[in-house]
C-alpha cells in the first residue's frame, strides 16, 4: 500500500529538483548577460538521451538569432 505514495513523492521530488535546477541555470545565464552586457539565449534540444541546453551569448549586438544558433 505505500508504495505507491512512496513513487508518487519520488517523482515529485524529482520534479522539483528539475525545477531548482533550471531555475540555477537560468539564473546563471542572466547573470552572466548582465556580466558581459549583452543578450544570452538557452537552448533545449531533445535527443536519446533526454533533454539538455545549450548557452548562446550574442557576440554582434543583434539579438541571439537562428543563423547565430547554427554557425556556432
Amino acid at each position: 500500500m505505500a508504495v505507491p505514495q512512496f513513487l508518487g513523492g519520488l517523482d515529485r521530488s524529482r520534479g522539483w529538483a528539475a525545477a531548482r535546477y533550471l531555475a540555477a541555470r537560468m539564473a546563471a545565464a542572466r547573470a552572466y548577460a548582465v556580466l558581459r552586457s549583452s543578450h544570452v539565449a538557452l537552448r533545449f534540444v531533445e535527443d536519446r538521451s533526454g533533454i539538455s541546453f545549450q548557452t548562446f551569448v550574442d557576440d554582434n549586438q543583434n539579438g541571439v538569432r537562428t543563423s547565430d544558433i547554427a554557425a556556432a
